[in-house]
């Protein structure tokens, strides 16, 4: 299950997190981006075992399973966690804190650099596709009010009233929309 990206600040700069949750092998893969390079962890039911069993070694867990739900949780939540991290030439560590039931945890995501292709793969194919959305969302809107304006003028063409002025577009508006309807063509 690939999660969405969420921001993050690191040391006063913006930084881009996605948690890619891989429940049927208890893991997952983590991404960090600064939209120029992207750095990730990717870790398997054993190595997350046994890095939760280093980093909370004052807790005892029944099943990882409880342990992965419990990181992976609050990563993907709005709860309330306190994110550090440094982001180096080559990789980052980021470092997580939470409560849980009055428990403490922490989790700390030890990322390396990727490869320009990972980056071209995950982060600018992402954004070409939301872009390719959003345009298309954009005209159908620029569509939709030139239709209401045509209706509008037909209704009063027929002598009709308009009651709420502000549903009219003025000249300005009019011309605007015109010019980015032909821009999207």
């Amino acid at each position: 299950m690939a999660g969405e990206w969420k921001k993050v600040e690191l040391g006063g700069q913006a930084y881009l997190l996605q948690l890619t949750i891989r429940e049927d092998i208890v893991g997952y893969s983590c991404y960090l981006t600064d939209l120029v390079n992207i750095y990730k962890e990717e870790i398997d039911k054993d190595g997350f075992s046994d890095k939760f069993g280093e980093i909370n070694s004052d807790l005892e867990l029944d099943d990882i399973v409880e342990g992965f739900k419990e990181v992976t949780g609050i990563m993907l939540s709005e709860g309330e966690k306190k994110i550090k991290g440094e982001v180096l030439e080559d990789c980052c560590d980021l470092k997580v804190e939470w409560f849980s039931e009055g428990i403490p945890y922490k989790w700390i995501f030890k990322l390396v650099r990727g490869s320009s292709s990972e980056f071209h793969d995950l982060v600018t194919k992402s954004l070409l596709k939301s872009m390719a959305l959003l345009l298309g969302e954009r005209e159908e809107l620029v569509s939709i009010i030139r239709s209401k304006d045509l209706e509008l003028e037909d209704y009063e063409n027929s002598g009709a009233k308009l009651t709420r002025k502000a549903l009219k577009q003025t000249g300005s508006n009019q011309n605007l929309l015109l010019m980015k309807q032909s821009q999207l063509k």
